[in-house]
């Protein structure tokens, strides 16, 4: 049967699985460079992996790298017994909370602060050595970044976690790096966060003493002004005025009424008639006096200047209820819980978080497998091309 005879998919399967045993000719022509290459490789490999155990970590080319971490627990601006308090009593915070898209957020604050000078130069002085031949400011530098370099730090704003690790070949030298990150967070936040409650806390009592002595003068000029014209308020003055003057004018007409009937039973002077017409007399002058005086009395204003003082009043009692109610709150938060709870301090780790020996051995004698198969398809190929020549 010829070839043209065959199907095309016949010819197809015939193809390939010429092809494959084509491959599979070169490749056991070549399996003992393949063998030895791989076992070499595999060989290498195991035997580098043991040296970087038996090695010192510190001469190792591959030492064991040792991971410690901490877990903090940020707190939000208003801690919950507080935030339940003052939510109870309709109030808030001065400043605002802390959850409203743009406002504080201590957890990126934390992040911004862990890789600040404010916490790396400390640690650098107490844990890090560099090269003495380098100017202090490049070992500083240096040191940094070598600390940020095995430094990790996450916050998951979600949970409010906030991890903080430090990977070194030592793991007690990781544990306390990650312990005293901790301790300088905390020591800044209590320094910082309370050196700004107290300063508030003293800046509302020196303006409560204020509004309190502006009240206490207010409250002394309305004093006066009741105590000059007699009366609590402008209308109740204006009130008594007028009912003054409406008995002082009963009273006249009674002695008036009192002096005709007198002047019946008698024509002549006697010291009765006399007396009741002085008193009428005294009446008709208190009369005519007291109505210039009211006369005089400028009622508008009057009650302009006692709305005034009634409205200054009512404004500094409110700033001071106002005053006093942001003091007791900071009061309150003063005693509230920190910016962070640690929920785990780092521990000495005893298990090692890098290299994976395992891996680095399968990868690398992958590779060298991989690689002696490219080798023997390249050499094949320069002995076909080597031959052809030959050939020619």
């Amino acid at each position: 049967m010829t070839e043209e005879a065959y199907p095309p998919k016949i010819t197809a399967e015939r193809t390939l699985l010429e092809g494959f045993l084509y491959y599979l000719s070169i490749l056991l022509r070549y399996k003992w460079l393949i063998i030895i290459i791989t076992s070499i490789s595999a060989v290498g490999v195991v035997a580098f992996s043991i040296i970087t155990i038996i090695l010192p970590p510190e001469k190792s080319p591959l030492p064991n790298i040792y991971q410690a971490q901490s877990v903090l627990l940020v707190q939000e601006a208003e801690s919950g017994a507080l935030g339940s308090i003052i939510m109870s009593l309709g109030l808030s915070l001065p400043g605002g909370p802390r959850s409203p898209p743009g406002g504080l957020d201590y957890g990126q604050m934390a992040l911004m602060i862990l890789r600040s000078r404010i916490i790396l130069d400390p640690l650098v002085e107490e844990f890090i050595i560099v090269d003495k031949n380098k100017t202090i400011e490049r070992k500083k530098t240096t040191s940094r970044r070598a600390l940020l370099s095995h430094a990790e730090f996450n916050y998951a704003r979600s949970t409010g976690a906030l991890t903080i690790s430090y990977s070194a070949i030592d793991p007690v030298f990781a544990s306390e790096i990650v312990n005293r990150m901790v301790e300088l967070l905390n020591e800044w936040f209590l320094s910082k966060g309370g050196t700004r409650k107290l300063k508030q806390k003293d800046l509302l009592e020196k303006k409560i003493g204020e509004v309190s002595l502006d009240i206490s003068k207010l409250e002394d000029e309305i004093q006066d002004f009741q105590k000059k014209h007699g009366a609590l308020t402008v209308e109740e003055l204006a009130v008594s005025q007028a009912t003054l003057l409406a008995d002082l004018r009963s009273q006249l007409v009674l002695k008036e009424m009192a002096i005709k009937n007198y002047m019946q039973f008698t024509k002549i002077e006697d010291p009765v008639l006399i007396r009741l017409k002085a008193e009428r007399d005294n009446i008709l002058e208190l009369i005519e006096q007291k109505e210039r005086d009211f006369s005089r009395m400028d009622f508008p204003a009057l009650s302009l200047e006692f709305a005034r003082l009634r409205m200054a009043l009512d404004i500094q009692t409110r700033i001071f209820k106002s005053l006093s109610e942001q003091y007791e709150i900071i009061k309150l938060s003063l005693e509230s819980e920190p910016v962070f709870q640690i929920l785990e301090l780092a521990e000495v780790p005893d298990v090692k978080s890098g290299p994976s020996r395992s891996k680095i051995c399968m990868v690398t004698v992958l590779i060298a497998f991989m690689g002696s198969i490219m080798l023997a398809f390249f050499l094949n190929t320069m002995n076909k091309i080597r031959n052809k020549e030959k050939v020619e």
